[in-house]
């Protein structure tokens, strides 16, 4: 295994990581507890990480006059887990996304990752609750915007932008009550 360091900088915790140089970045590694090192300045740093949307923390990277941001797992899986069957997506085996170490993360395909989430209670969505008022103004109530499209006959894309983004609905289902 090329690029391999297994050290102690000063900027590094209590226990020895293994460094490997990011693939593409020679200014940057990556350990296999997950975290970031510069080499840009003469003092080795450790680069903070943020936090996205869905939870995965990433880093943003510098080379070149160009910045890119990087998802943290995604680093460590191209430094240190081979990929022979060129798979395209990392999978955080205890359903952990801020969990980083290598032995948490295995490439995998997306049939396999989205069947670890459901087999592990991780994709849970909240049900949008609504009612639809009827002519003669009676309403009533769904548990669910897909239990409200098949009982009213609506198409479900629709009732889903009308309740999360009512502003980019141009003809709204008048009967939908928010």
């Amino acid at each position: 295994m090329e690029n391999l360091l297994i050290l102690r900088p000063a900027c590094a915790g209590t226990a020895t990581e293994n460094w490997r140089f990011i693939p593409g970045y020679t200014d940057y590694m990556v350990s296999d507890q997950g975290r970031v090192m510069s080499l840009k300045q003469r003092t080795q740093r450790i680069l903070s990480a943020g936090t996205d949307t869905k939870g995965y923390l990433f880093v943003v990277l510098w080379d070149q006059g160009i910045y890119a941001l990087h998802r943290v797992h995604r680093l460590v899986g191209k430094a240190f887990l081979p990929n022979p069957h060129n798979l395209p997506q990392m999978n955080h085996l205890n359903g952990v996304r801020g969990d980083n170490r290598v032995e948490n993360l295995e490439w995998c395909d997306a049939w396999t990752n989205m069947r670890h989430a459901l087999q592990y209670g991780l994709l849970v969505g909240k049900p949008h609750r609504c009612s639809t008022v009827s002519a003669d103004g009676r309403e009533r109530h769904y548990p669910s915007a897909a239990a409200l499209a098949r009982a009213e006959g609506l198409a479900y894309n629709k009732v889903l932008r009308q309740i999360n983004h009512p502003e980019r609905v141009r003809n709204p289902y008048p009967q939908i009550k928010l």
